[in-house]
């Protein structure tokens, strides 16, 4: 017995190596190809893939091929990518052909199909094994099944295995799971339904140590409704496992069970220090003359930091000046308490190009009725004002007043490049401030384009995939401090070596211009 136990292991320990490592390289291209723009090919291959080791194991069962051949069966599946990367390829195009906001449901609720027809296959699958004839072996009709079924599905599968009750209960938990974290999460926080996630994994391998029938195991895999230990496995945790059984079966074989459980709790504790910095985040309404073309504007920041104090949707119903904005400015204040400057007001803008002139002319109005609103000298205006080239000609610049207005101190300079191509040199975007006392608070030559494409190491074409704009950046004094806008116009705060040890990296994010476009179809 225990010999052919130790053999059974040990096939499976290959075949489960063969099924984690084969699948790498096939994986990368293919998931390459799709970057590339063939969507599909992640979806189409590992179904051929899948067919062609169906077909092995069905010449297997018709002609009595040794059982050695699944790894034949495996190596095909794993050089097509195998499920894994069907999977992957599947949920890439989803998200890519739906909307934004519909995103996360379709996700989850393609999860919950892929739980349902586990169910149901697995369940099938049991009662086709035992569909037998004269001519007609056990296992047979099930693999005729399953071919038909990988034949004519491109985008839709069912998750099989040769045992289909036992794996059935996995698909189960994927249920379970599913409504178990749509239900909480009404409640608790991302690190709450991890945690207990671990919780429960812990609980169902432990129990896992003292079973010693079908039925017991099936409670245990319940107990064990995340089952984070079969997503993350890899091909060396396999061969440690099924080592440490084969070593103890004859003294205690469900020592495997209590070193997964303990690994499983030690993970809690790298998880619990994720909650030192928390983020939260404002943004304004859609906005846009055309229904079939809107933006938002949206400021990240952290929350252990900083305060949002007030947040106002500019109405654009000056008298004289309706309308003056194709996507009205969304004015926020935040409060600082460790900045020299306490409080102050960010005035994002995004202007329309072939209207640049009057809508930076019409930002003063909505400067002096901010200032006025809130009473505050402190405020800085930044974005992308397509300030530069065709847009802003220099003879138009005297009848702009964010130009002419002495208060205001413009913080990027003309001549510095803040577009993306290597064809063009525009100064688009830029950061102004109001007064004297907020231009002082402001580390000298600290206002500049974040090059992202240089600090990253990309290419023109992948920067451009991310914004044709480079993102600007300044830095502004607080208490034996700097504080810094970094990134998308982000804004962040961290102390000199004398006080690094009580501010820690006190930052605050604020993306100040367009973040995201929104089509409204």
């Amino acid at each position: 017995m225990d010999s052919w136990q130790t053999t059974m292991s040990n096939f499976y320990m290959t075949y489960k190596i063969l099924s984690q490592l084969i699948p790498i390289l096939p994986g990368l291209f293919l998931a390459r190809l799709g970057d590339r723009g063939w969507r599909k090919m992640p979806i189409v291959v590992p179904l051929i893939g899948l067919i062609l080791s169906r077909l092995v194991m069905l010449l297997m069962l018709t002609l009595d091929w040794p059982l050695e051949v699944l790894w034949v069966e495996v190596t095909l599946k794993g050089l097509c990518g195998g499920f894994v990367v069907f999977w992957g390829g599947s949920m890439t195009l989803l998200s890519l052909s739906s909307a934004e906001q519909d995103r996360s449901k379709l996700m989850m609720t393609a999860e919950l199909t892929n739980g349902i027809a586990g169910v149901v296959g697995c369940v099938a699958s049991g009662h086709l094994f035992d569909f037998t004839t004269v001519s007609l072996r056990p296992g047979v009709m099930t693999m005729v099944v399953c071919l038909l079924l990988f034949a004519f599905c491109v985008l839709y599968t069912i998750f099989f295995l040769e045992v289909g009750y036992g794996n059935a209960s996995g698909f189960l938990i994927v249920l379970s799971s599913f409504l178990s974290a749509m239900v909480m999460s009404r409640w608790v926080s991302e690190l709450t339904l991890i945690t207990i996630g671990l919780l429960s994994y812990t609980a169902g391998i432990f129990f896992m140590t003292s079973v010693t029938t079908t039925y017991m195991f099936y409670i245990g895999i319940v107990l064990t409704s995340l089952q984070l230990s079969l997503k993350v496995s890899s091909a060396g945790y396999s061969l440690l496992y099924i080592k440490i059984y084969q070593h103890t079966l004859n003294w205690f074989p469900g020592l495997v069970f209590i070193i997964s459980g303990i690994i499983t709790t030690v993970a809690i504790i790298p998880i619990s220090y994720d909650s030192k910095h928390k983020y939260d985040a404002v943004a304004s309404e859609r906005l846009g003359r055309s229904e079939s073309y809107q933006e938002q504007y949206v400021f990240v920041y952290r929350t252990d930091t900083v305060t949002v104090t007030g947040q106002y949707q500019y109405p654009d119903n000056r008298p004289g000046d309706v309308d003056a904005f194709s996507r009205e400015p969304f004015v926020v204040r935040f409060k600082a308490p460790k900045t020299v400057i306490k409080e102050f007001v960010l005035i994002p803008q995004h202007t329309t190009p072939t209207n640049t002139t009057k809508e930076l002319d019409a930002l003063y109005d909505v400067l002096q009725h901010v200032k006025k609103m809130w009473k505050t000298e402190n405020v800085m205006l930044l974005g992308d004002f397509n300030a530069d080239c065709g847009y802003l000609a220099k003879k138009n610049r005297k009848h702009v007043r964010l130009i002419t207005e002495k208060s205001l101190i413009w913080l990027i300079e003309d001549e510095i490049d803040t577009t993306v191509r290597s064809t063009t040199s525009c100064t688009y975007d830029r950061i102004v401030v109001h007064g004297e006392r907020f231009a002082r608070e402001i580390v000298p030559l600290s206002a500049k384009p974040f090059d992202f494409q240089r600090e990253y190491g990309l290419t023109e074409e992948q920067a451009l995939e991310v914004s044709d704009h480079y993102p600007v950046e300044v830095l502004l004094k607080v208490v034996n401090s700097k504080l810094f806008f970094n990134g998308a116009t982000s804004l962040a705060l961290t102390g000199t070596k004398e006080t690094t040890s009580k501010s820690k990296f006190l930052s605050l994010f604020v993306l100040s211009y367009l973040v995201s476009q929104v089509l409204i179809l």
